[in-house]
């Protein structure tokens, strides 16, 4: 286990409800490929948290590699919904680019 998630798992058990530590930790999990645990923090932060703009562009991009297009589609488009009331417009783009390249495929 690499020093990063060692430390943003001891920042969890201080504050389970930590969005960006958790969010932090999903992207370690990620590099780390361990999509499974991944997908458990992100799932957390989207049921938990779902005004974290930032987990929709991830977890819709690894739920498409884990083969549920169906949920990335409506992870990108609650996204999108969410940007625009943030006034988001850098991920607003982001979420729309990889929801038309979802749907084109």
């Amino acid at each position: 286990m690499n020093e990063r998630i060692k430390i943003l798992k001891q920042y969890l058990e201080e504050d389970p409800e930590d969005a960006f530590s958790r969010y932090a930790l999903a992207l370690e999990l990620i590099r780390e490929k361990n999509d499974t645990e991944a997908s458990v923090m992100m799932d957390h932060l989207y049921r938990q948290h779902p005004e974290y703009l930032p987990n929709y562009y991830h977890y819709g991009k690894l739920q498409e590699r884990l083969g549920n297009t169906g949920f990335s589609i409506s992870l990108y488009s609650k996204g999108i919904e969410l940007a625009r009331q943030q006034g988001n417009l850098h991920t607003l783009n982001e979420l729309r680019t990889a929801l038309d390249l979802l749907e084109s495929d």
